[in-house]
């Protein structure tokens, strides 16, 4: 047993499937990301960075194994912070309300596609913006 944790999550995730070593690297920094929160930060000048994270996994179709790499990830998450794990359906206003409420979270979308088709919606408006700016922390 390693006493570190992406080490740790890696071994486990690679003996659940073959996908790419990388998206299990690249998820285990997603679960701390939403582990440390708003708790630990990076100090920029006058600026804090907090953990910050935009992450697609590009990889050939079924091949790849994306989608089995993004459950292992999300199973761990809903078992350890249910709040974590931000809806894929949701309005700008329902959002906002969410990330209020809780502002340490992330999205799991099985297809970016998905995601962009939700924020080109007429109502969802000011989204992308909205965001950009969240994740310049």
């Amino acid at each position: 047993m390693s006493d570190n944790f992406l080490d740790e999550y890696i071994k486990i995730a690679s003996d659940c499937t073959d996908s790419p070593e990388i998206f299990h690297r690249w998820l285990a920094l997603v679960i701390a990301g939403v582990c440390i929160g708003r708790r630990r930060w990076i100090q920029f000048g006058s600026k804090k960075i907090y953990p910050n994270f935009f992450i697609t996994l590009i990889g050939a179709s079924a091949a790849a194994r994306k989608s089995t790499s993004l459950n292992i990830s999300k199973s761990l998450l809903k078992k350890t912070i249910p709040d974590g794990i931000l809806p894929n359906e949701f309005s700008h206003e329902e959002l906002t309300k969410i990330l209020r409420d809780n502002p340490t979270g992330t999205f799991y979308h099985d297809e970016f596609r998905s995601l962009l088709g939700l924020l080109n919606k007429d109502y969802m408006g000011s989204t992308k913006s909205f965001l950009a700016e969240v994740w310049d922390c």
